[in-house]
This record gives structure tokens, sequence and C-alpha cells, in this order.
């Protein structure tokens, strides 16, 4: 008996001292595998979230207990079918890549209801839409007078004239309007019984500031421009070849700040401009710290060579995109010259450093995200990849769910196209809308606004339902990441 409680004794502890480093591996993210080096492999994970939360998750067609959010741990190195379903949506699938002490994470995937949540905002019927991007509110119209016309406030669902009662030229034609990206400022041009005038149109808190600046165009301009700030104060319009800038706040005019003037942009209360020989340079709006960005004739030659005038878009400080006349889409990054004709827009998301582009068939995307390094290199080629072209008629595009997906409007239908996925999927459709009318989204409110193609009424989808804690992941899932990514 004594000697049999000896051979259990150091049995257990044999099992112990085999099992104990096991256990610790394990916990750490290694697992034995047959055939590896020295037979220890180092695992990674998936971490599953999706909008809205708790959707069933199928890994190699196994069932996973757990439902969004998920982190699912110790996964070998490999590809793996992932399948999300939520009853009344669309099944999310896609090939997800593990790589050893690496988390592979998707918490921002957008499950597509089988049929879309509706709501009709107004009894007005409208005309046609137009987006004011940096502002809570769009523009509808029913005519073409200045009292035609109405905002929409998104943020508190408020239908109201654009102009006030009070306003002199409510009678006027409106003829044509200026805005810049991320500004919540309009310039309307009107035909008035006085003659044709601008007017400054600018949100500042829940006001709308109208100010008459007719003084300040003695020629009816090409191009308006003005940097996004909390308050504007100086525009820039580019009429016959020279540039005037216009002080807002004071109503003073300064003619010919610049000349020769080939394309110019506003980027961060800089100037950027291009000369007639090819020169691009920036500068502070007083003129002065004057930086030579371009000084190559043969480059320039290469970039602007084509006639007619360009736009200067400053996506940063370090990208800069050249948009000209016949759809010219050029770059300071590499190759430079990225598409000769036919673009019709683009849509930079600030934050991902993406460029969506679209002509009129074709829709893509240029990504101008560091890859290794945390800074911007304009050496490195921007990688490219054309989501559809198919298209019928692309006009508009919106960047959703922080980057994660596209909508665009393709004719009288609008697309969402899924950037998650590791290869390019068809999109799925929306909603159909008013022939010719444009759409408007909101990432903050997750809601798509268009007019009704049979009703010709305003009306929302909710495309990111906001009130299911959509944007929330799994506790301690960022430190779950962080550790697994230092080990």
């Amino acid at each position: 008996m004594r000697h049999l409680r000896k051979i259990l004794f150091y049995s257990f502890v044999l099992l112990y001292l085999i099992l104990c480093p096991l256990i610790i591996m394990y916990a750490f993210g290694y697992i034995l595998r047959p055939g590896a080096e020295n037979g220890i492999v180092k695992t990674g994970l998936i971490h599953l979230a999706t909008t809205p939360p708790g959707a069933t998750i199928y890994v190699d067609n196994k069932r996973y207990t757990q439902k969004t959010p998920a982190t699912i741990k110790e996964m070998l190195p490999g590809d793996y079918e992932v399948k999300v379903f939520l009853n009344k949506y669309q099944v999310w699938q896609d090939v997800l890549n593990v790589q050893e002490n690496i988390a592979t994470v998707l918490d921002k995937i957008l499950l597509a209801p089988n049929e879309w949540k509706k709501m009709e905002l107004s009894r007005e019927r409208f005309e046609d839409l137009i987006p004011v991007a940096g502002g809570t509110f769009f523009i509808l119209t029913n005519g073409s007078l200045v009292s035609d016309y109405f905002s929409y406030n998104w943020k508190k669902d408020k239908l109201s004239p654009l102009f006030p009662d009070s306003f002199l030229f409510r009678s006027a034609k409106v003829l044509s309007y200026f805005m810049v990206e991320d500004s919540p400022a309009v310039i309307f041009y009107i035909d008035s019984s006085e003659g044709k005038r601008f007017i400054w149109l600018e949100q500042r808190g829940d006001e709308i500031l109208i100010k008459d600046i007719t003084n300040l165009f003695p020629l009816e301009p090409l191009q308006v421009k003005w940097d996004f700030s909390e308050y504007v104060d100086s525009i820039f319009s580019l009429q016959n070849g020279y540039i005037n800038r216009l002080d807002i706040i004071s109503g003073a005019m300064y003619p010919k700040y610049l000349e020769s003037i080939r394309a110019f942009g506003v980027f961060n209360k800089k100037i950027y401009i291009i000369k007639d020989l090819y020169t691009l340079m920036r500068m502070d709006y007083d003129k002065k710290g004057l930086e030579i960005l371009l000084s190559d004739p043969i480059l320039g030659k290469f970039l602007f060579g084509t006639k007619g005038l360009f736009q200067i878009k400053p996506l940063s400080e370090n990208i800069l995109i050249f948009l000209g006349e016949k759809g010219e889409l050029r770059s300071n990054c590499r190759p430079y010259r990225f598409v000769d004709r036919g673009v019709l827009g683009i849509e930079f998301h600030r934050a991902s450093k993406r460029l969506a582009l679209w002509q009129k068939s074709m829709f893509g995307v240029l990504d101008f995200s560091p890859t290794e390094s945390q800074e911007i290199d304009v050496k490195k080629e921007p990688r490219g990849t054309w989501l559809y072209k198919n298209g019928k008629n692309i006009t508009q595009a919106f960047w959703a769910q922080d980057g994660a997906y596209l909508l665009a409007r393709d004719a009288n239908e609008v697309l969402l196209f899924d950037l998650l996925k590791r290869k390019v999927s068809a999109p799925i459709s929306v909603v159909s809308v008013r022939k010719d009318t444009s759409v408007y989204f909101s990432d903050v409110s997750g809601k798509l606004y268009y007019i009704d193609k049979d009703t010709s009424k305003l009306y929302a989808c909710e495309i990111i339902p906001k009130n299911q804690g959509l944007f929330f992941s799994l506790p301690g899932r960022s430190k779950q990441v962080k550790e697994l990514e230092n080990k």
C-alpha cells in the first residue's frame, strides 16, 4: 500500500509538471500543434461587434455560444469563414484571416435589415434636396424663388422656411449657389428686382445668419472657397485668373490679392495656389510663411498640362488632390495622375485618410493611410480599389459607420457598400428616390434623407439605429486586444 501511494504521488507530481506549463502557455495564447516548430504555436483572436448587437456567430459552420459583441480567443493562424445571423437582418459573412499574436477586430459590422425602416417627415412636396455638409440642416426646394427654399434641421426634426418673411428678396430667383466641404455656410446668387445679388447664409448654433455681401463681388466668380472654422471670416473668389480676398466680418474686399492663378484651395488658414508656370505654393492669409511645394516644370506639365482650371482640394497638409474641369484626378502623391478624365466627385474621410471617388458608372476608394510609419509619405502610392463598375449615373457618396461603409447614389437608387470585407462584394440596395434629386446622410443621426419617388415628400431611412448601444464593444475588449498585441 505504501508503495502504491508513492507511485500515485509521483504520478500526480509528474502530471502537474506536465500540465502546469501547458495551462500557463494556453492562458498566454500558446497551444501545442503537431508539426509546428518545437510543437508550440501562438494563437490569435477575432473580435466581432455588430449594429445592432445580439447576433449569432458561426465560425467554419460551428456555432459560437456568445453573441455579438464577442471575442473568440485561442484561434490557430489561418483563414476562417465567419457568418453572423440576426433575425430580420441579412446574413453578414466574410473570410477572416487570423495571425498569431494579432487581434482581428471588426467592431463596426452593420447588419442590413430585410426591410429598411422608413419615415415620412413632411406633408409638403419638394422638387429637390441640397446637402449642407457641415451643419445640422439641409435645404429643400419646391421652386426656383427664394421663398421656395426651406431648411430641415435633422437634429431637431424641424422644417422651416430658409429665409424669414422679413427678408427683402423673397421673390428673387435663385441662379446658383456656392458651398465648400464641412462648412455650414452657403452663398446664394440671386436675381432680384434690384439686380443680381450675393447672399451669405451660415448656421451658427441653432440660428442661421443671413447677410447681403453683394458689394464684395464686382464680377461673377468662377470659384468661391473658404476654410471651415467655427466662424468664417475670409473667403476667396476666383475670376479672370486672379483671386480677391473678401472679409465677411468687416465687409472689406482686397482686389487682386493674388494674380496669374491656375488653381487654388484653402485649408487650416492657409491658401494653396498653382501659378501659370506650374508652381505650387502655400502661404498664410496675410501672404507670410510662403512655401514652394512644387517647382518642377516637367512634373508640373505632367500634372496640369491639360487645358482648363483645376481645383485644389487639400485632404491634409501633406495630401493634395487636384481636380480638373474634365474630371482629371491628380495628386502630389505618386503616381500623381490617377484618373485622366471623367471624375465627377470626391468625398474624403479624414479619420481613415481614404478618398471615395466616382465617375458616371464607376465608384472606388483611394486609401492614403500609412502602412508602416505614422507619417504620410507622398512617395508611397495609395492603395486603390474600384468597388463598383456597373453604375448608371453615380452622383453622390457619403461615408457611414465611422468610415466602415459607403453610401452612393446611382441614378434613382441609393446603395450601401461594405468596406470591412476582404473581397469586394455587391452593394446592398437601400431605397429608391425621386428622379434628378439629391440625398443627404448624417452619420450622427444615422439616417438617410431623401425625396420619395412616389409622393415627392421628405422621407428618412434609418441606416444606423442609434438607440441600441451600437458602438459599444465587450467590456475590457481594448485591454484584452492590447495585451495580446504586446505579447
